[in-house]
């Protein structure tokens, strides 16, 4: 019946400050742990991927499984960290409990944990598309053409213009797109 009441007026910023800053370490730690085992499956990816560049053949399966195996254990723990997050916050767990908590929630909820992992795997890889696309369109045409403009309009000035108007249009493209990318994964 609480959950069911709405609240009125915008939401404490100093109270929820102070909440956030209560659980600063163990948040930060949660994180270092994520990124260590992230970085640790990215090695391993870059591993198989410069093993397939020498052993054509059997090389490629080595990198298809490490690939996978890398992408199942991230998306993994990435669930567990965000549950466990949430029992930090809401439920003001301590680390080890708060993951353990995640983790038989996990366990409890595989299915739907799997469906939303999966659904933000490909908003990740459609992110990297529309990023690679940017990159593309935003700022190599600009510097290109530039480049091609430059030798005729009297020199490298306008190389350097095209060149800080290219890397301005993609950083602000990119911010944005990430920005928006970000809310819509929070919410």
């Amino acid at each position: 019946a609480q959950y069911t009441k709405k609240k009125k007026g915008l939401p404490d910023e100093g109270k929820a400050w102070h909440i956030a800053a209560k659980h600063f370490w163990k948040l930060f730690w949660l994180n270092v742990l994520r990124k260590l085992v992230l970085f640790t499956c990215a090695l391993a990816v870059a591993w198989a991927t410069i093993y397939s560049a020498a052993m054509p053949g059997f090389g490629n399966w080595v990198f298809l499984s490490v690939f996978i195996v890398a992408v199942f254990i991230g998306m993994v723990l990435s669930i567990v960290l965000v549950y466990a997050a949430g029992y930090v916050l809401e439920e003001e767990y301590s680390f080890f409990k708060a993951i353990n908590a995640a983790i038989q929630l996990l366990s409890a909820h595989w299915l739907v944990s799997f469906e939303v992992g999966i659904i933000l795997l490909f908003m990740n890889a459609i992110l990297l598309v529309m990023l690679f696309v940017g990159l593309v369109y935003l700022f190599f045409l600009p510097i290109l053409i530039a480049a091609n403009i430059g030798p005729m309009a009297g020199g490298s000035e306008v190389l350097r213009a095209g060149g800080l108007f290219a890397y301005m249009l993609f950083g602000l493209y990119a911010v944005t797109l990430v920005a928006i990318f970000t809310v819509y994964i929070n919410t």
